[in-house]
């Protein structure tokens, strides 16, 4: 059944002027810095840093932020823009791809290695719009399916 204006792809029907394409191809995806690496002091710099329990399951809590050594070539690296989503990587099953969307009110903030920055390209990609799909239940489904678990705690890399 050919519909109008529309074309037929693997995820099913789409517009015609839509494409299909991989995550990788609209979305710079990273982990964030590991914790308790050893930095010589003159080549280190001191800023906050978002954790797994910033990341609550729809908001960015900023209550407590704790602050993280890194090296200071590493800053633009790991540093947080508005519109970037973080996600966590591991915990219960059913926290597993909790998120938010950063609002970038505080300056240099970098991101632990236990969540995944997703940075949308703007001109494909709404990060609102990809923050959203992360929520539903396509997505929750997709996590738990590729996670690695071990004694109830779940993981996705």
């Amino acid at each position: 059944m050919n519909k109008p204006g529309y074309k037929q792809t693997s995820l099913g029907w789409i517009p015609e002027d839509w494409e299909v394409k991989r995550l990788e191809e609209l979305c710079a995806i990273q982990q964030g810095v590991s914790k308790g690496r050893v930095i010589a002091i003159e080549d280190a710099i001191t800023v906050p840093y978002m954790r797994v329990a910033n990341v609550k399951d729809g908001e960015i809590d900023l209550t407590e932020v704790k602050e993280i050594m890194i090296h200071k070539d590493e800053l633009s690296k790991y540093t947080l823009a508005e519109g970037d989503i973080l996600i966590t990587e591991g915990g219960d099953p059913d926290k597993l791809g909790r998120g938010g969307i950063w609002s970038d009110l505080i300056e240099n903030c970098v991101f632990q290695n236990h969540l995944f920055r997703i940075r949308a390209n703007s001109k494909t990609l709404s990060h609102f719009y990809l923050y959203n799909y992360f929520q539903g239940f396509r997505a929750k489904t997709y996590f738990l399916s590729c996670a690695k678990q071990t004694t109830g705690i779940a993981s996705i890399n």
